[in-house]
C-alpha cells in the first residue's frame, strides 16, 4: 500500500508540491517549509550548531567531497555521452541536482542525483 502513495517520496518536489500538506517557502518564511533553500539550511545549522557535531564549514566540506566523489564515479560515462551528443563539447553543460541527507553525526549521504532538478 505504501508504494501506491505518490507523496511518500520526500525528495521528489515535482510530486510533493501537489500534496495538500506541502508547505511552500513563501507561506512559512522557509524554516517550516517542505523544501529549504541552501541559505535556509545554513541558517538552521548555524542556529543549532551547539547540538550538532560539526560547524557548517566542516559539513559543507564533507558535502562537497561526497558530491565530487559521486561525479567522479560517472565521469567516463558523462564524457562519452558529451562526445557522442554534442557537436561542440566545450559549449554544452549539464546541471545536476543532488539530494543530500545528513545523519545524526552530520555525515552527508547522497540520496539521489537528478539530471533535471527543480530550481524552485
Amino acid at each position: 500500500a505504501r508504494l501506491k502513495n505518490r507523496f511518500m517520496h520526500l525528495t521528489n518536489y515535482s510530486i510533493n508540491r501537489n500534496n495538500a500538506n506541502f508547505v511552500r517557502p513563501e507561506d512559512d518564511a522557509g524554516m517550516g517549509a517542505s523544501k529549504w533553500s541552501l541559505n535556509e539550511l545554513i541558517g538552521w545549522w548555524n542556529a543549532n550548531v551547539e547540538c550538532l557535531e560539526h560547524d557548517w564549514g566542516e559539513v559543507w566540506d564533507m558535502t562537497v567531497d561526497v558530491i565530487i566523489k559521486t561525479l567522479l564515479s560517472v565521469e567516463n560515462a558523462v564524457v562519452q555521452q558529451v562526445h557522442r551528443l554534442c557537436k561542440h563539447p566545450n559549449t554544452c553543460f549539464e546541471l545536476f541536482g543532488f539530494d543530500i541527507l545528513y545523519d545524526a553525526h552530520c555525515k552527508p549521504w547522497v540520496l539521489e542525483v537528478n539530471i533535471m532538478p527543480s530550481l524552485c
